[in-house]
């Protein structure tokens, strides 16, 4: 009997700590959409510098896996257009940082280096988004482009 009514107790205690977590896992995950949401929304309107601020402040926050790579990835673009290439090229490598195979910020990376005129890096970065992604027709037009850029400095030189 003393048996049975232990089980008893761990049983609702698992199943009360189970409802809990889930009930702040929702918490969580609903604010955290919320601020991405927000960020979302400013970029798409053009709202960069306000979409800037956003995607710092979810990246800040408990975003995890593909959301927070979108995240730095979208940081990148908004900063590169606001033309804060090194923000962006920090968001890019946190992209990078939190996943080496996150093919699109090294695209996205390379764009930012090749606009601050760093062509060695930016090719570096693009090669590796080929290598990551061979098939990729987004991949070979901007490794295409950078490497024609730098074939026309070195011929004007």
């Amino acid at each position: 009997m003393l048996k049975l009514m232990k089980n008893v107790a761990i049983a609702a205690s698992v199943v009360l700590l189970g409802f809990s977590a889930a009930a702040q896992a929702q918490v969580f995950y609903m604010e955290n959409n919320a601020s991405y949401t927000k960020a979302d929304a400013a970029m798409r309107a053009g709202e960069l510098e306000k979409a800037s601020k956003l995607f710092k402040h979810a990246i800040r926050g408990p975003l995890r896996g593909e959301r927070l790579l979108a995240a730095y990835n979208n940081l990148c673009a908004v900063d590169l257009a606001r033309g804060a290439l090194e923000a962006a090229e920090k968001a890019c490598s946190g992209a990078i940082g939190e996943n080496r195979l996150y093919w699109r910020a090294y695209v996205n990376r390379g764009h930012v280096r090749a606009q601050m005129g760093k062509r060695d890096l930016a090719l570096k970065d693009i090669r590796k988004a080929a290598s990551l992604r061979p098939q990729s027709r987004l991949v070979k037009r901007v490794l295409a482009q950078i490497e024609g850029s730098a074939t026309l400095i070195a011929k004007a030189n």
